[in-house]
């Protein structure tokens, strides 16, 4: 009799320590998932982020690309202007309006006397294309970070589980062992009884 209570006793403390580690494993799960979804909400705030820097970038690049073409083009016409249409619509003028008409465009066939003015904006351009790259570069550091503290707490609170289990387990096939023998204790005693 008092080894079948003292196997009552055992399987009892067993059982709540069974319980307790079926908490903490429960527990730990759910921080797991509460941890994942914060990464994943984390992660589509990058995504989201990231897509509207590549497309300011690409922006500046093709406002550069524009500007330094424009350049090109004024250097291969040398700053001349075609005006064929400006001629046939000032040979329908009359009077003092077809001759002031006829010299503003003789002038403007003149080569021009002007410089291209674009240099200080590609300036710009080029210095904030350079910010955004560099908060590009930012950004992506602070979510390879924000990852990798996330992958390092998932995996202590996977270990956790892993070592719960592991426990819960062992005191599992203990109690069922105990249960047993106090199943057989009982047995004998209700024999000698008998």
């Amino acid at each position: 009799t008092a080894r079948i209570n003292k196997l009552e006793g055992e399987i009892a403390d067993l059982n709540t320590a069974i319980n307790a580690l079926s908490q903490k494993i429960e527990a730990k799960e759910g921080e797991i998932k509460d941890a994942e979804d914060v990464r994943a909400s984390q992660h589509a705030d990058y995504v989201e982020e990231d897509e509207k820097m590549q497309a300011a970038i690409k922006a500046i690049k093709g406002a550069i690309k524009a500007l330094k073409d424009s350049k090109k083009d004024i250097k291969e016409n040398g700053g001349r202007v075609d005006l064929v249409q400006l001629r046939s619509a000032a040979r329908s003028l009359k009077g003092e309006r077809a001759v002031q008409a006829k010299a503003a465009i003789d002038q403007l066939q003149k080569p021009a006397s002007f410089e291209y003015q674009s240099n200080d904006i590609i300036a710009t351009l080029e210095s904030l294309k350079d910010q955004f790259l560099e908060n590009k570069k930012e950004l992506d550091q602070e979510e390879f970070e924000t990852n990798s503290a996330f992958e390092r707490k998932r995996l202590g609170l996977q270990t956790e589980v892993k070592f719960a289990n592991k426990e819960k387990d062992e005191k599992t096939s203990i109690m069922e062992a105990k249960s047993e023998e106090k199943s057989n204790t009982e047995d004998d005693k209700a024999q000698e009884t008998s």
